[in-house]
């Protein structure tokens, strides 16, 4: 029986099923509605009925809530973060567990490759190259996909995931982690595909980030810096990618704005305590 379960957050994806799907060894996985409406919670599990996965639910829409609960849930010592829109190449999930079993599990995480698709014409294939500077420039211990064992928690504040920060969520388990001096173990043989990423789709993102940037800011959370310098990106991805984060970043700092003011109007409800 294997020690890992593979944890998928997801609120309306409805390529969740081809990312079950993509799972080539026994690891179960166990996926959480993060909010979903019956209707689409009743699709998936129709669709997924012959996989090897179980079911969670949260009522309200929060991913750092969802990440934590699927983690609590699982029955393994070992978990797999995984998003709804990726999908594993052939031998990842094998490659995170080799990876695991070299390792102290209280000293390692362990990080595979983002894959972005530059399919879907000349705007698409600007996103991926923009998410690709601002995500996988440098290692870090964001997911997907990111593994570790649940032995970690007490070396990095009791818990993996703020719920507090329903946004912008991985990168203050990233700063746990290096605080923590955990070792981020590179993980050459998992690779995932994202899929093609649209304008509205990452610009919602973007908003979000500035959403999480601001509660980290009212909760004095201190986040790593945002690797989305325009003159970094241009080097690193070209002048097209650079114009584009120049625009996605216009539109973080208007998450971050438009947030601070509903905290400042008391209209931004923030839970007291990370759990």
């Amino acid at each position: 029986m294997s020690n890992l379960t593979i944890v998928i957050p997801c609120k309306d994806d409805p390529t969740l099923v081809q990312c079950v799907q993509s799972i080539d060894d026994e690891s179960p996985s166990l996926v959480v509605f993060n909010g979903s409406s019956k209707r689409f919670i009743s699709a998936m599990k129709r669709q997924l009925e012959n996989q090897a996965v179980r079911f969670e639910r949260i009522d309200e829409a929060n991913l750092s809530l969802a990440l934590q609960r699927g983690i609590d849930c699982s029955s393994t010592d070992q978990v797999l973060l995984m998003d709804s829109d990726c999908c594993f190449r052939k031998g990842s999930v094998a490659a995170i567990k080799q990876s695991m079993a070299g390792s102290d599990p209280e000293c390692s995480v362990h990080k595979g490759t983002v894959i972005f698709s530059e399919g879907g014409g000349p705007v698409s294939r600007v996103i991926s190259r923009s998410r690709r500077q601002h995500t996988s420039s440098r290692l870090c211990a964001y997911k997907p996909p990111l593994a570790f064992s649940k032995r970690l928690a007490p070396h990095i504040g009791g818990y993996f995931f703020d719920r507090r920060l329903r946004w912008k969520e991985d990168s203050d388990l990233d700063r746990r982690i290096r605080d923590a001096d955990i070792d981020i173990v590179a993980v050459a043989g998992c690779v995932i595909d994202h899929g093609e990423l649209d304008l509205v789709t990452d610009l919602r993102s973007n908003f979000r980030y500035g959403i999480g940037a601001a509660l980290a800011e009212h909760l004095e959370i201190t986040l790593p810096p945002p690797t989305r310098s325009l003159r970094d990106t241009w080097l690193n991805e070209g002048w097209t990618a650079a114009v584009y984060m120049a625009l996605a970043n216009q539109v973080r700092s208007t998450g971050r704005l438009s947030t601070r003011l509903r905290l400042a109007l008391g209209l931004e409800n923030v839970p007291d305590h990370p759990q």
